[in-house]
């Protein structure tokens, strides 16, 4: 999901046609001033943040400002 304006965006997710998601579920989001960018000298200014969140087949999740999330579930 990108989420391209500057303030964080709650969105609800409803995931339809499956029994059972773990509850246990890992992000990978990239985020940062939209002029940023790495460099030689500054290889490391923006880089991916790992986390996980509580998912279900409805769930709330906020993307940070100015990001690109990935989400990942498994089906239990």
């Amino acid at each position: 999901v990108v989420n391209n304006k500057d303030i964080s965006e709650s969105v609800n997710i409803i995931l339809n046609g499956t029994s059972g998601i773990d509850p246990n579920g890992h992000s990978s989001v990239l985020t940062g001033a939209r002029e940023a960018e790495n460099s030689i000298a500054n290889p490391k200014n923006i880089v991916p943040s790992e986390s996980s969140f509580k998912a279900d087949r409805s769930f709330d999740y906020t993307f940070p400002a100015n990001s690109i999330t990935v989400l990942r579930l498994h089906h239990k």
